[in-house]
């Protein structure tokens, strides 16, 4: 598909419903939302709508999901972002949708909606949602603008992996001259509350190391001492980013169930192949596992020793 088959679509449709992944991050708050108001304000005549069951605890710089009926996703077109396969989505009522559209940067993207564009050489959905609009000559709002550049900068690691490139630049810099609070959305998505902060002096105290692998495993009691998910605690694998003489470094974060969920990150080995392994997925040097056992987490963890 080419950007313009995407508005083409967009244009068909009266009632538009966007969803995104479970566990959502502000890649996927920011698609989702920023694509919204880009619709909105370019198609005034249109409704739509955010579907989501699950939110950040970020209410200054997100928005609430909106409340959507089953006869209003049968009559919509259902536009998914930064979800890889369907089992990724938030929730599996985005099949119900009169047209499905799928907007995605991941490597293993799961081909069955009808009409997908998909980029894996992206570093961000937000990035992609963001060349759409200026390629279209889309008005795009300072809201807007404030939403993509915050998914775009999380997704990106503040513009730093491999896959940032010119065009994810001229994107920025596009956002940046929408007036945007570049301090302001920097604040908002990567600040720390102090309970926070203590929960990573905590986790740091847990990392070990093996050859150029960095890694910590958390429990059940860490996450309820600290008011943390799983996922939550999984956000953390960026206190050992910037470790000289570490290439990969991973979380393995315990459930409720005694199972652990895990992410993986790496600056030059890939370790996607790992995580398909064991039924998750992502990006060659950043991605997830939803579940694994104890002894899975082992494996895990010599697999990644032994990747280069």
């Amino acid at each position: 598909m080419e950007f313009k088959d995407i508005r083409r679509i967009i244009q068909q449709h009266d009632s538009i419903v966007i969803y995104r992944h479970i566990n959502p991050d502000y890649d996927a708050f920011g698609g989702q939302l920023g694509l919204k108001h880009l619709i909105k304000v370019n198609f005034p005549d249109k409704k739509v709508y955010c579907y989501g069951k699950e939110m950040l605890d970020n209410p200054s710089y997100l928005e609430p999901m909106d409340e959507v009926s089953e006869e209003v996703i049968r009559n919509s077109l259902v536009i998914t972002v930064d979800t890889s396969t369907n089992a990724r989505s938030d929730d599996q009522s985005f099949l119900l949708g009169k047209q499905i559209l799928k907007i995605d940067h991941h490597l293993r993207s799961e081909e069955v909606t009808p009409y997908a564009y998909v980029d894996p050489e992206a570093s961000s959905v937000c990035e992609i949602i963001t060349r759409m609009a200026m390629e279209l000559g889309w008005i795009v709002s300072q809201r807007a603008a404030e939403l993509l550049f915050g998914g775009m900068l999380t997704d990106s690691c503040r513009l730093s992996i491999p896959n940032v490139t010119g065009d994810t630049f001229r994107a920025a810099a596009f956002l940046a001259d929408q007036l945007i609070d570049i301090s302001w959305v920097n604040r908002c998505v990567f600040d720390n509350d102090i309970e926070g902060f203590k929960a990573g002096v905590a986790f740091e105290n847990k990392i070990q190391f093996a050859d150029d692998l960095a890694y910590f495993r958390t429990s059940i009691n860490d996450m309820h001492e600290f008011g943390l998910t799983d996922g939550e605690i999984k956000d953390y694998v960026d206190l050992m980013a910037n470790i000289k003489g570490v290439d990969k470094y991973a979380v393995f974060a315990q459930m409720e169930n005694g199972n652990y969920t895990v992410s993986l990150r790496s600056h030059t080995a890939s370790v996607v192949h790992i995580a398909n392994k064991y039924g998750g997925g992502g990006h060659a040097l950043a991605c997830g596992i939803p579940e694994v056992t104890a002894e899975q987490v082992e494996e895990i963890i010599d697999l990644l020793i032994k990747a280069r």
